[in-house]
């Protein structure tokens, strides 16, 4: 039997029919655990404030190739960050987390130094 990912995290009852005339039904719940898919771009990114001081990142600064996720849209994905001139009173470089997941809570991230 095949399942598709509209089943995931359902509950199904399945027929086991065996070459002796047995049959039995027993109840499985289908999980998608795949995380989503995606490359990240270098793991460095050098960002130059505009005369407004501040810069926001790009996807193509984040990843190589843009998520994408076996079972559905991704759902969340925060890899908009606005950088301004109070950042750079942290120690640079400042370490970005882009955190991506899909419906189905598996997640995965890029991480950045900017």
């Amino acid at each position: 039997t095949t399942f598709v990912c509209s089943q995931s995290n359902a509950t199904i009852d399945v027929t086991l029919n065996y070459e002796t005339g047995v049959s039995c039904i027993t109840k499985i719940v289908v999980k998608d655990q795949s995380v989503p898919q995606f490359t990240c771009a270098a793991p460095e990114v050098e960002l130059i404030l505009d005369s407004a001081g501040q810069r926001t990142i790009s996807d193509a600064q984040i990843f190589s190739s843009l998520p994408t996720d076996n079972c559905g849209p991704i759902v969340e994905f925060n890899r908009s960050r606005t950088f301004v001139c109070e950042d750079l009173r942290e120690s640079p470089p400042i370490n970005l987390e882009v955190l991506v997941r899909d419906p189905s809570w598996n997640r995965d991230v890029c991480l950045k130094k900017v």
